[in-house]
């Protein structure tokens, strides 16, 4: 006798419904290819998500466009968890904020 999954195919495919930020992720994305989007507004949304590969490679990404934001990367609470990372530490050396 097989028993069927407690997720619904729906839920376990559609991402979206079980986490709004991957609906908000899948927005931006999409608003980027006719839009500007802010690398560090997509950082703020894959630290939410537990992306933390995807939250520094956005952070890089806001470097390297200079995004305004980045003055305040060591003083922000959503990025407390990074302050060990070696890539983090990078950051903040360039832009002037390293201890």
């Amino acid at each position: 006798m097989k028993t069927s999954s407690p997720v619904s195919p729906t839920l376990r495919f559609g991402v979206f419904e079980l986490d709004p930020r991957a609906k908000a992720l899948d927005e931006l994305m999409r608003r980027s290819k006719s839009a500007y989007v802010s690398p560090s507004d997509m950082a703020y949304i894959y630290v939410g998500m537990g992306d933390l590969e995807g939250a520094l490679s956005s952070l890089e990404q806001a470097y390297t466009e200079r995004d305004q934001y980045m003055i305040y990367l060591k003083v922000d609470p959503k990025f407390d968890q990074f302050h060990s990372e070696p890539r983090f530490q990078a950051l903040l050396r360039g832009i002037g904020l390293s201890d």
